[in-house]
Protein backbone atom coordinates (compact mmCIF):
# COMPACT_ATOMS: atom_id res chain seq x y z
CA UNK A 1 0.00 0.00 0.00
CA UNK A 2 1.29 3.67 -0.96
CA UNK A 3 1.99 5.93 1.92
CA UNK A 4 0.34 9.09 1.10
CA UNK A 5 0.07 10.52 4.71
CA UNK A 6 3.29 12.96 4.47
CA UNK A 7 1.82 15.56 6.91
CA UNK A 8 1.39 15.59 10.69
CA UNK A 9 -1.28 16.26 13.13
CA UNK A 10 -1.75 16.48 16.81
CA UNK A 11 -4.42 14.39 18.08
CA UNK A 12 -6.68 14.40 21.14
CA UNK A 13 -8.64 11.26 20.66
CA UNK A 14 -11.85 10.78 23.37
CA UNK A 15 -11.56 9.52 26.20
CA UNK A 16 -15.26 9.69 27.90
CA UNK A 17 -17.43 12.31 29.15
CA UNK A 18 -18.02 14.35 31.68
CA UNK A 19 -20.81 14.80 34.25
CA UNK A 20 -22.56 17.53 31.53
CA UNK A 21 -21.81 15.65 28.83
CA UNK A 22 -18.80 17.15 27.77
CA UNK A 23 -15.97 15.15 25.64
CA UNK A 24 -12.98 14.56 27.50
CA UNK A 25 -9.20 14.01 26.13
CA UNK A 26 -6.60 11.58 26.28
CA UNK A 27 -3.31 13.40 25.95
CA UNK A 28 -1.89 14.63 22.37
CA UNK A 29 -0.12 12.14 20.28
CA UNK A 30 1.16 13.21 16.77
CA UNK A 31 -0.07 11.44 13.51
CA UNK A 32 0.44 10.96 10.24
CA UNK A 33 -1.77 12.09 7.49
CA UNK A 34 -3.19 14.12 4.29
CA UNK A 35 -5.11 17.24 5.47
CA UNK A 36 -7.13 19.18 3.14
CA UNK A 37 -8.24 22.86 3.92
CA UNK A 38 -11.44 23.46 2.15
CA UNK A 39 -14.90 24.80 3.35
CA UNK A 40 -18.01 22.41 1.44
CA UNK A 41 -21.22 21.20 3.29
CA UNK A 42 -22.12 17.70 3.48
CA UNK A 43 -25.66 16.37 4.51
CA UNK A 44 -25.64 13.78 6.73
CA UNK A 45 -27.77 10.72 6.77
CA UNK A 46 -30.43 12.34 9.00
CA UNK A 47 -30.57 15.01 7.19
CA UNK A 48 -28.55 17.74 9.47
CA UNK A 49 -26.00 19.81 6.90
CA UNK A 50 -22.13 20.04 8.36
CA UNK A 51 -20.40 23.08 7.33
CA UNK A 52 -16.81 21.28 6.97
CA UNK A 53 -13.15 23.39 7.25
CA UNK A 54 -11.40 20.19 6.34
CA UNK A 55 -10.94 16.93 5.45
CA UNK A 56 -8.24 14.71 6.64
CA UNK A 57 -6.98 11.08 5.67
CA UNK A 58 -5.32 8.74 8.25
CA UNK A 59 -4.56 5.00 8.34
CA UNK A 60 -6.71 5.00 11.71
CA UNK A 61 -10.12 4.95 13.24
CA UNK A 62 -10.35 8.14 15.15
CA UNK A 63 -13.96 9.36 17.36
CA UNK A 64 -15.86 11.66 16.29
CA UNK A 65 -15.50 14.55 18.73
CA UNK A 66 -11.96 14.07 18.72
CA UNK A 67 -9.98 17.28 18.35
CA UNK A 68 -7.01 17.70 15.83
CA UNK A 69 -4.21 20.59 15.08
CA UNK A 70 -2.33 21.07 12.02
CA UNK A 71 1.48 20.31 13.13
CA UNK A 72 4.02 18.15 15.00
CA UNK A 73 3.87 17.76 18.52
CA UNK A 74 6.84 19.44 19.64
CA UNK A 75 4.92 22.92 18.15
CA UNK A 76 1.63 22.44 19.55
CA UNK A 77 2.54 24.64 23.18
CA UNK A 78 0.42 24.97 25.88
CA UNK A 79 -2.25 26.84 24.20
CA UNK A 80 -3.00 25.79 20.71
CA UNK A 81 -5.48 28.06 18.14
CA UNK A 82 -6.88 26.66 15.44
CA UNK A 83 -8.20 23.51 16.33
CA UNK A 84 -10.73 21.58 14.54
CA UNK A 85 -13.24 18.71 15.87
CA UNK A 86 -14.31 15.68 14.31
CA UNK A 87 -17.11 15.73 12.66
CA UNK A 88 -18.15 13.00 10.52
CA UNK A 89 -15.71 10.00 9.42
CA UNK A 90 -15.75 7.66 6.17
CA UNK A 91 -14.30 4.07 5.93
CA UNK A 92 -12.59 3.86 2.46
CA UNK A 93 -11.39 0.23 2.04
CA UNK A 94 -9.13 -0.41 -0.78
CA UNK A 95 -10.36 -2.72 -3.74
CA UNK A 96 -9.31 -5.42 -2.60
CA UNK A 97 -10.52 -4.76 1.01
CA UNK A 98 -7.29 -5.66 2.92
CA UNK A 99 -6.84 -2.20 3.66
CA UNK A 100 -8.90 0.82 5.40
CA UNK A 101 -8.27 4.31 5.37
CA UNK A 102 -10.17 6.76 7.11
CA UNK A 103 -11.75 10.43 5.76
CA UNK A 104 -12.11 12.75 8.66
CA UNK A 105 -14.47 15.55 8.39
CA UNK A 106 -13.68 18.70 10.43
CA UNK A 107 -15.16 21.38 11.95
CA UNK A 108 -13.76 24.26 13.18
CA UNK A 109 -13.55 24.17 17.65
CA UNK A 110 -12.70 27.45 20.15
CA UNK A 111 -9.27 27.95 20.88
CA UNK A 112 -9.64 25.87 24.08
CA UNK A 113 -9.01 22.32 24.62
CA UNK A 114 -11.59 20.62 26.37
CA UNK A 115 -10.74 19.04 29.79
CA UNK A 116 -8.21 16.07 29.74
CA UNK A 117 -9.02 13.07 31.30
Amino acid sequence: MINHYHQYAVLWTVAGRDGEGNPTLNNPVEIRCRWEDGSREIRRSDGTIIAVDATVYVDRSIAVDSILWRGRLDDVGDSPTNLNRVAYINTIPDVRNQHVNYELLLVRHNDTLPSLA
